[in-house]
């Protein structure tokens, strides 16, 4: 067990750390948008759907040229969705090292404790957003970019997922209050 707490440990902060890079590459994207605007617009895949997130786009123009704003979407996408997994991995991290009272703030060596359910709930909400951010991304586009050149895609995965974790937190919490009984009797 220790073996898999050790693996888990390194994967998530090598995942958090490549989100957190992969989040910065996509602010300068975004930069990138407003400062080479015509790099964009002519190097940019027209057709090819481009996968960030939980959001699927593809836009077809007529005159092969990329829309300015598809690009725009699609890094803002990236720079919300990007954040929001290098927190969950954050909190996988966290949550492992807490368990094992391995952080200042741990209360002991047990995953029964008020800031291991606080994380466990947060990584739940943060599965939430990406999809949300998604939905709200995919309106966007179409209300910008119009119905006749954009195909959408939005994965629904993370709602299920969202839920999920959310429900694990609710077992957390109630192991946190078991917890505090039992230690209030010894």
């Amino acid at each position: 067990m220790k073996q898999c707490n050790r693996l888990v440990l390194a994967v998530s902060k090598l995942l958090e750390v490549a989100y957190w890079l992969a989040t910065a590459a996509a602010v300068v994207g975004l930069i990138g948008c407003f400062a080479a605007k015509d790099f964009f617009t002519s190097h940019l895949p027209v057709g090819t759907e481009l996968t960030i997130g939980s959001l699927e786009l593809a836009v077809f123009t007529s005159d092969g040229t990329y829309p300015i704003a598809a690009a725009v979407l699609l890094s803002i996408t990236a720079i919300l969705s990007f954040t929001l997994m290098a927190m969950i991995f954050r909190n996988v991290y966290l949550s492992l090292k807490t368990s094992d009272g391995k952080t200042w703030f741990a209360t002991g060596k047990t995953p029964f404790q008020s800031d291991v359910t606080r994380m466990v709930r947060e990584i739940g909400i943060f599965y939430l957003s990406i999809t949300v951010i998604a939905m709200v991304m995919a309106v966007l586009a179409r209300l910008i970019l119009g119905h006749d050149f954009v195909e959408l895609h939005v994965n629904l995965q993370g709602i299920i997922t969202g839920i999920i974790i959310l429900c694990l937190s609710q077992v957390f919490s109630l192991g946190t209050s078991l917890q505090k009984d039992v230690d209030g009797l010894l």
